[in-house]
């Protein structure tokens, strides 16, 4: 695509143009509206045709039929990190899938063609499983051509790591002295982020199989015949290598003499490789920068000759490891994700299926595959923004946004509007309390010395208390219809303080909390009112001190207490302004007099906590599954407790709604949260 340039390209009407600078685009094949849409170079021009191939990759947004396949780690690469560097290695990753499909089929080919063929079947067949072998293997040392690509093209996140060459070959790469390297090891020979180095030491057991197949198996000389014929297929004995630890077989396929069927076992060591693909770009997405998507709304699917029984046979194999591991298998459509189990890393793991196993089997029926988090930053009167933007959105699409998300996190202000919208209150009807009780909240405080600014209060608790009260009309936090984090900090521990809805099978004493009680011990910001001991006479101040930006909260609720694994998780952060502020020189002298003069302490701690919040997440789930929407304004336009402003709040959210509504109507608004219900209420 090199000779194309972005102002040609824009005929195609798919494309994101607005960072191409250094890659490639996949295909030019396109399926949309049930119609197939074709561009090719013609000289220096793009001209569209009236054909299609039909064997290839496409993007489109949903599959043209239920039997072309889609593979996450493929979708990645063709959207994110389609690097000239490495695309001769990401053109063989598919020839392989294309390749691996077409010996499977031919196999069952070979079968029931056996009585034409005659004895030389046999040979054909064990040539098929050396191909199949020697291409799985083949796909670790283009997963490593790739990563050498990434490492010499694409940023890291952690720019602290010092990078050193990497082998040409996974190999190479894991093998030192005869033997295999420790992650510890791999880290200190190349220089690479811990995560990679698990992924090498992960794999290599198996890759170590694939590499010793021809020696252990098939040319071993023990064995006059190695492959047998039955009724229905062709069986290999269950006690060789490497079948012999897979423990797949039902005792109704078993025949005598330890034969089993041969495609189980086969469709198996394609799974394990397709594992390890998934896990590749699920590492690499979290270390390093990559750009957004080329072709936004579509994703790329692969359409073959032989895609129906490959599908089949590798939807047997997840079924299989699915009822080894005690889950209820699901039917097999798609390759998106990988569900590491590292309790048994000899054996190849089920990819994730359609409903996620959880600990808690009353959670296991409330949580979908994917789990979308909407999180609000504290930021007192400037929480009308927040509400105000999701209004608009809202209204735009004609939503409920509540209805989007599986968990909802809010600190300060944002914990009002989370603790609204899980008691059922619109956005709207947010804003509205805003107007009509940010006055009483909040008075104009002009006059007052600074020194009394950080000597005393500056508001009195009751106003607060009275409209929370008013708000929430006698409802318990536990009558929330979401899930809710709400941080606060117990000031009488010095410890954090975090309010959670009744999603899991412990958590069961705050939802019995007037919902009011909740929303004053997240919203006590402690140069404003004191600090409340509402909820069993504990001290607690607003959880903006530790958590204004509460992100990370919700993420390791949603995988520390509910199990969700990381790379199912969206979220939706949202902010209350980022003030770009010029810190004047005498800061650098410190002291509480200059700082108290800037009224600089509070603004700096809350803005840091923020911004390591959303890197820190950015890091866990990658770019492409957070948004954070944070707009910047100048210093001093607002401040938390600025009533006077609060037309242009709302002007501004306004403003950023028209330009995100289509952004969270691509990533979130197709997501329909599963029924939440409460565990002890």
């Amino acid at each position: 695509m090199t000779s194309i340039d972005n102002a040609k390209l824009s005929i195609i009407p798919y494309l994101d143009l607005s960072d191409l600078q250094g890659r490639y685009i996949s295909t030019l094949l396109f399926y949309d509206a049930d119609t197939w849409r074709m561009w090719v170079i013609a000289g220096d021009q793009l001209v569209e045709i009236k054909a299609w191939p039909a064997e290839a990759c496409y993007f489109a947004s949903k599959a043209e039929s239920p039997h072309d396949l889609y593979f996450h780690f493929l979708d990645f690469i063709a959207q994110r990190a389609s690097y000239p560097k490495i695309k001769k290695a990401v053109l063989g990753l598919q020839d392989d899938l294309f390749n691996l499909s077409a010996s499977i089929n031919k196999i069952v080919h070979l079968h029931s063609s056996r009585d034409t063929i005659g004895k030389g079947v046999s040979r054909m067949v064990v040539t098929e499983i050396e191909y199949i072998f020697s291409v799985c293997r083949s796909v670790f040392d283009l997963l490593q051509e790739l990563i050498c690509g990434l490492w010499d093209t694409v940023q890291l996140f952690d720019s602290s790591v010092v990078k050193k060459p990497l082998k040409e070959t996974f190999s190479k790469t894991i093998l030192f002295k005869g033997m295999v390297s420790t992650s510890a090891e791999l880290i200190e020979r190349f220089g690479i982020p811990p995560p990679l180095a698990d992924y090498y030491v992960h794999n290599a057991e198996f890759f170590m199989t694939l590499r010793d197949f021809r020696d252990n198996i098939i040319h071993c000389g023990s064995q006059v015949q190695t492959v047998f014929s039955g009724e229905t297929g062709f069986l290999i004995r269950e006690t060789m290598k490497p079948f012999a630890s897979m423990c797949i077989w039902r005792e109704d396929e078993k025949q005598p003499n330890d034969l089993v069927p041969l495609i189980p076992a086969l469709g198996m060591v394609i799974h394990n490789t397709l594992s390890a693909c998934e896990e590749f770009s699920s590492i690499v997405e979290k270390i390093f920068h990559f750009p957004p998507s080329i072709v936004p709304g579509m994703k790329y699917f692969m359409r073959g000759y032989f895609n129906e029984l490959f599908i089949t046979t590798l939807g047997d194999a997840n079924d299989r490891l699915t009822l080894r591991a005690g889950m209820k298998p699901k039917a097999f459509t798609e390759l998106c994700t990988i569900n590491n189990n590292k309790e048994n890393e000899k054996c190849i793991q089920p990819l994730s299926s359609t409903t996620m196993v959880h600990k808690n089997s009353h959670i296991q029926n409330t949580i979908g595959e994917r789990f979308q988090i909407l999180s609000l930053d504290g930021g007192g009167i400037k929480g009308l923004f927040s509400a105000a933007l999701l209004a608009a959105i809202e209204e735009d699409l004609n939503i409920n946004i509540a209805d989007h998300f599986d968990l909802i996190a809010g600190t300060s202000t944002g914990g009002i509007i989370a603790i609204g919208m899980g008691l059922g209150m619109r956005p709207r009807e947010i804003v509205d309390f805003y107007l009509r009780e940010g006055p009483k909240i909040f008075p104009s405080w002009l006059g007052v010395k600074w020194v009394q600014q950080w000597a005393y209060r500056k508001f009195s608790p009751e106003p607060l208390s009275s409209a929370l009260q008013s708000c929430f009309k006698g409802k318990r936090f536990g009558d929330s219809k979401k899930r809710l984090v709400i941080p606060s900090y117990n000031l009488g521990e010095d410890d954090v303080y975090i309010f959670r809805t009744p999603h899991a099978e412990r958590l069961k004493r705050d939802y019995k909390v007037p919902a009011w009680k909740v929303a004053l011990a997240t919203s006590s910001a402690p140069t404003f009112f004191p600090c409340t001991r509402e909820v069993d006479n504990i001290r607690l101040i607003d959880g903006g001190v530790w958590a204004n930006n509460p992100t990370m909260v919700a993420i390791i609720e949603a995988f520390g207490t509910l199990n969700v694994p990381l790379n199912s998780i969206w979220t939706l952060s949202i902010g209350t302004s980022d003030a770009v502020s010029q810190r004047r020189k005498r800061l650098n002298r410190g002291g509480i007099i200059a700082w108290a003069l800037e009224n600089a302490a509070i603004d700096v701690i809350m803005r840091g906590q923020s911004i390591g919040a959303n890197n820190q997440a950015t890091f866990l789930l990658g770019r492409e599954r957070i948004e954070r929407l944070n707009p910047k304004v100048a210093a001093d336009e607002y401040s938390l407790d600025g009533v006077h402003k609060v037309e242009d709040l709302i002007g501004k959210a306004a403003h950023h709604s028209r330009t995100f509504m289509p952004i969270f109507e691509h990533k979130f608004a197709k997501h329909i949260t599963p029924l939440y219900s409460p565990i002890h209420v």
